[in-house]
């Protein structure tokens, strides 16, 4: 089984889903959050065969699945996105260490901490 992102034209939200097709992804892409109201030919999707290793059997990569989020991040280099951030919620993010927005948020922090 191969993993796809998914996401719709012009949106920064995507998913990762895994499907045998690039067709058959974005049918099921129809399926997630967010996708409701988009049509067919209005689902970018390319490749992610990092992920590929990471099926067993589900419809796709879960953000709120701790080992899917420290993948997400780790390896892939994703965020929670500036209109998500708070951080007060880093602090129970399995993914944190990996996190280079977490990271930059705690630098400045410091910073801002040892002017005083």
């Amino acid at each position: 089984m191969k993993a796809w992102i998914v996401m719709p034209k012009n949106e920064f939200y995507c998913e990762v889903i895994f499907a045998e097709t690039r067709g058959k992804a974005r049918a099921k892409a129809r399926y997630c959050d967010g996708f409701e109201d988009c049509e067919f030919v209005d689902i970018e999707v390319r490749r992610m065969p990092k992920a590929d290793r990471l099926y067993k059997g589900q419809f796709g990569l879960d953000w709120y699945n701790a080992d899917d989020r420290i993948f997400l991040v780790k390896d892939c280099g994703w965020d929670c996105g500036d209109d998500y951030f708070d951080s007060d919620e880093c602090e129970e993010c399995p993914a944190k260490e990996y996190c280079d927005k977490y990271k930059d948020y705690m630098n400045a922090w410091f910073e801002s901490e040892g002017e005083k």
